[in-house]
C-alpha cells in the first residue's frame, strides 16, 4: 500500500512477474504465502516477525526484490518506530 504525490488515499501495489526466467517464476510461488504473512505482519506493526518472512523469502529466493523492499522497511521502522497510529502505508516521494 502506498500513497503518491496529490493523493490521500492508499493504493495497492501488486508485482507482476510474469517475464521472471522460470527459476524466479518458481522460487517466488514458493515463497508466495511466506511474503503474504510478512505483509500481514508488517501492515500491523509487528516488524520483527515480518522480517523473518521476509528474510526467509529472500532464503527462498535471492533475486525476489519486493522481500529486499520489506526487509529495509522493516529495519527502518525497527530502528525509527513510526510515531502516531501505524497505517502500514509507505509514502512515495518521487522528484
Amino acid at each position: 500500500m502506498v500513497t503518491v504525490k496529490g493523493k490521500t488515499r492508499p493504493a495497492e501495489i501488486f508485482e507482476v512477474f510474469a517475464s521472471d526466467g522460470e527459476p524466479i517464476m518458481r522460487a517466488k510461488l514458493k515463497s508466495k504465502p511466506v511474503l503474504e504473512a510478512g505483509i500481514e505482519k508488517y501492515r500491523n506493526g509487528e516488524f520483527p516477525g515480518a522480517l523473518a518472512h521476509f528474510d526467509e523469502c529472500a532464503e527462498i529466493c535471492p533475486d525476489d526484490v519486493v522481500a529486499h523492499m520489506y526487509r529495509e522497511r522493516c529495519r527502518k521502522c525497527m530502528e525509527n518506530p513510526p510515531q502516531g497510529e501505524w497505517l502500514g502505508v509507505e509514502t512515495l516521494h518521487l522528484k
